[in-house]
């Protein structure tokens, strides 16, 4: 239709990113288009959508738009972001504290819109942050795929996740209560996650690490994270009760 694909950006088991272009207004865009008719995963995709589109945080990733292509895949159509992820930035070594600092700050201010709208994200981790340049060439990070992202509402017309007895998120950043699979999954879980991030850009790793899952998630729910400024003694002490 109105969008030209450029180029894939990358594909998973589930569906494809690709850079196009919105012909009529020539803008650059991403596009993510579903490879499953999954229900599940074509659900995962709206919600995705819904929850992007109802915020319009700077600190957010924008969707734009949402179809089908003409042989019945679904598709969504968001700002394209020139930049890269947390987690390539963290390959080459860790944030010293203001950046890291500063950063979580632009992520817990895009968090609070969308906690405010009832929405929990469910899966924050560093291959979901984007870091970009704004109008005025600041340092702006992006907050991506909301595709587990769990809507609180009264509303039977609205939509709802729940998950029973599914783990679902990144074990690395993931909160002990979501390990654990409770139901009464809230906003905490996400600032915890916001937290595991921040000590992994200040410390360049986890607050728990481990070679096995069972064995991480042991560790998440009967230990506590050894604190950054003794992982790293140039971090001032203060800074751990911040992270902790």
């Amino acid at each position: 239709g109105k969008y030209l694909i450029d180029a894939p950006i990358g594909v998973g088991g589930m569906g494809a990113v690709f850079s196009a272009t919105h012909t009529l207004l020539d803008k650059k865009v991403a596009i993510k288009v579903m490879l499953t008719t999954d229900q599940q995963a074509t659900a995962r995709l709206v919600r995705e959508a819904r929850a992007a589109s109802a915020t319009g945080h700077p600190n957010i990733a924008a969707v734009t738009d949402m179809g089908k292509t003409p042989g019945g895949a679904l598709f969504v159509v968001m700002e394209f972001l020139d930049g890269k992820t947390l987690k390539e930035l963290l390959e080459r070594k860790p944030l010293g504290p203001r950046r890291a600092l500063r950063l979580t700050a632009q992520i817990l201010a895009g968090l609070e819109v969308v906690h405010h709208k009832g929405i929990i994200h469910r899966d924050l981790k560093p291959d979901n942050l984007m870091l970009v340049r704004d109008a005025e060439g600041e340092e702006t990070i992006k907050i991506l795929d909301f595709g587990i992202s769990k809507v609180l509402s009264e509303d039977k017309d609205k939509l709802h996740l729940t998950d029973t007895g599914l783990v679902m998120g990144t074990p690395l950043y993931m909160s002990p209560e979501q390990a654990r699979a409770d139901e009464s999954i809230g906003a905490p879980t996400d600032v915890y996650a916001v937290g595991a991030i921040l000590y992994a850009m200040l410390c360049g790793q986890p607050p728990h690490v481990a070679e096995t899952l069972a064995s991480l998630i042991s560790a998440k729910l009967e230990q506590p994270p050894v604190p950054p400024s003794q992982r790293d003694e140039s971090l001032p002490p203060a800074i751990d009760a911040v992270v902790l």
